[in-house]
C-alpha cells in the first residue's frame, strides 16, 4: 500500500518512519521546519516540489540513495521525518493546514 502524510503545522515534534514498497506522498505547509530523510533506490525517485527543495542533501549508501532536508545542527533527533520507499517514489509536495 501508499503512505499518504499530511503535516499541519511548521514543526512537528516527535519521529515518524514511514517505509512502503509503494508511494509515500507528504504534504508540508510553507515554513515547514522539521527535518526529513528519504531513501529511495533511485535518485529520480525521489521528487521535492517545495521550498525545501533548494537545501536538499544527497548522498549514496551501497544501491540506496539518501536525501536530508532542513537538517540543522542543534535540532533534536527526536524531531526527524524518515521516508523510505526502495520500489516507488517519494514525493513531498506543498500543501495547506486546511483540513
Amino acid at each position: 500500500m501508499e503512505i499518504n502524510l499530511k503535516m499541519r503545522s511548521t514543526q512537528f515534534e516527535g519521529v515518524i518512519r514511514a517505509w512502503a514498497q509503494r508511494s509515500i506522498r507528504l504534504l508540508v505547509p510553507p515554513g515547514f521546519a522539521t527535518p526529513i530523510e528519504v531513501v529511495v533506490c533511485r535518485r529520480g525517485n525521489f521528487v521535492c516540489r517545495t521550498e525545501l527543495a533548494s537545501g536538499v542533501r544527497h548522498r549514496r549508501q551501497g544501491e540506496l540513495h539518501i536525501f536530508s532536508l532542513g537538517r540543522e545542527s542543534g535540532t533534536p533527533p527526536q524531531q526527524m521525518l524518515h521516508l523510505r520507499s526502495e520500489e516507488a517514489m517519494v514525493v513531498i509536495d506543498a500543501g495547506t493546514t486546511d483540513l
